[in-house]
């Protein structure tokens, strides 16, 4: 996240690259507890964040934590990012 919020593409489709293999060797069913409820205040917050980004960037908390899968990942990713 950061890595795109501050305007590192290539950081951001690399890491976007590492999580999405990380998802991908966890256990069926492994529960995604992560919290991110701060990260979540300060989207939140940045009234200067588009609109695209934003919903990209909810969709990665979503994914994080096993709420949402690849497909709907991919499916709001900005198009710089999916070179994934």
């Amino acid at each position: 996240m950061a890595a795109l919020l501050g305007g590192d593409e290539a950081g951001a489709a690399a890491a976007l690259r590492d999580l999405i293999q990380f998802r991908a060797s966890l256990p069926e069913g492994f529960p995604g507890t992560w919290n991110f409820t701060g990260t979540l205040k300060y989207l939140r917050d940045q009234a200067g964040l588009d609109t695209e980004r934003r919903k990209f960037l909810l969709h990665l908390i979503d994914f994080s934590q096993g709420k949402a899968d690849q497909a709907a990942l991919e499916g709001c990713t900005p198009p710089s990012l999916r070179q994934v």
